[in-house]
């Protein structure tokens, strides 16, 4: 008898039969904006503030739009790290696409009635095709909070079983993993309950004259066929609006990154480049690794990274490269500063 009164309660919730329903709800996972953003899925993209995650994702919005690959009406943009002109900006420019913005504080808008709304289009059927970002995701639950982060999460796997679409900002904390790449903020909770998890590092153009940034957004989980890692560059012109930077925002391809450096490495040129050029001018150390060992105890940096830095500016060329090397008795590289650049 006990057995048939928990086979009748299980049964009450079982979707048998109901495939067709399940086929009417379901949206197609496929490029949405850009190539490591899908539609059907929820995506995380954790970088660091100011690294470019809301200006490109952003600008693969209007790019989205403009191609006809979404509904503007469909995608709602919450806005919760803006200061009152930032506001002004995007509003502007969503507004122009008919894209809807909300922002806690405005029409009523709250926080707290974010995972309400979510959860009310799970209950109402009203999910699919819906495309919500939350930018970012620590202004709608507490990242550090494992039971809060989880209901959240569990909200979102709702809301995408629905036919909705989420997309989630974040940002890396300021001590990176140990082997230097960025962590994320909070708990392991957003990143088993997202279908797909981006961490971007910034880059840094080896041209010191150019007046350009990027950012590389490296996987850290899929659930589908999403690109190891994407990458984009973005004007830094001083001066210019947000529309102009906005359009700047271009996809790199692999072989674009050759004129590019990753901002941590070029920190560590900050920290090793001075020690380098003090050990050159002093003489009395000679070969790479020798040179690169000394100027690592000097700055307090692995080898490697000395390494990096001694190459990276090893060349020819005044202004872009700083030291070149001729070799010695058996080959050992003697290392020697290049002239100034000529004004």
């Amino acid at each position: 008898m006990q057995q048939h009164l928990l086979g009748n309660a299980f049964k009450a919730y079982s979707l048998l039969g109901q495939t067709d329903q399940l086929e009417a709800n379901a949206t197609q996972v496929k490029a949405l904006f850009g190539l490591h953003i899908n539609s059907g899925q929820a995506t995380m993209i954790y970088a660091d503030p100011n690294a470019g995650k809301t200006l490109t994702l952003i600008s693969l919005i209007v790019d989205a739009v403009a191609k006809g690959r979404c509904a503007p009406d469909r995608i709602i943009y919450i806005n919760a790290d803006d200061n009152s002109s930032g506001l002004v900006t995007k509003n502007g420019i969503f507004e122009n696409l008919g894209i809807h913005m909300l922002v806690p504080g405005f029409n009523g808008m709250t926080v707290e009635k974010v995972e309400q709304l979510m959860l009310k289009c799970v209950e109402d059927d009203t999910a699919k095709g819906i495309i919500l970002i939350i930018d970012t995701m620590k202004k709608f639950t507490d990242l550090m909070d494992k039971k809060r982060t989880s209901r959240f999460g569990q909200t979102t796997r709702a809301f995408v079983a629905k036919g909705g679409t989420v997309i989630g900002l974040g940002h890396t904390t300021k001590n990176p993993n140990a082997d230097g790449t960025p962590r994320y903020q909070g708990t392991t909770d957003i990143i088993e309950d997202f279908d797909a998890v981006y961490v971007g590092k910034r880059l840094a153009p080896k041209n010191p004259n150019r007046q350009v940034a990027g950012v590389t957004f490296t996987r850290i989980k899929s659930r589908s066929d999403s690109p190891e890692s994407v990458s984009y560059a973005f004007s830094t012109e001083q001066g210019i609006s947000y529309e102009e930077k906005l359009a700047s925002v271009t996809f790199l391809e692999s072989s674009d990154l050759a004129d590019y450096i990753l901002d941590q490495e070029k920190d560590q040129g900050t920290k090793v480049g001075p020690h380098l050029v003090d050990l050159i001018q002093e003489g009395e150390v000679h070969g790479k690794m020798a040179l690169a060992r000394a100027a690592s105890e000097r700055a307090k940096v692995s080898i490697k990274a000395a390494i990096h830095v001694l190459e990276h500016y090893t060349g020819s060329t005044p202004g872009q490269h700083l030291w070149n090397f001729r070799k010695g008795d058996r080959g050992v590289q003697i290392y020697e500063l290049l002239p100034p650049p000529a004004a």
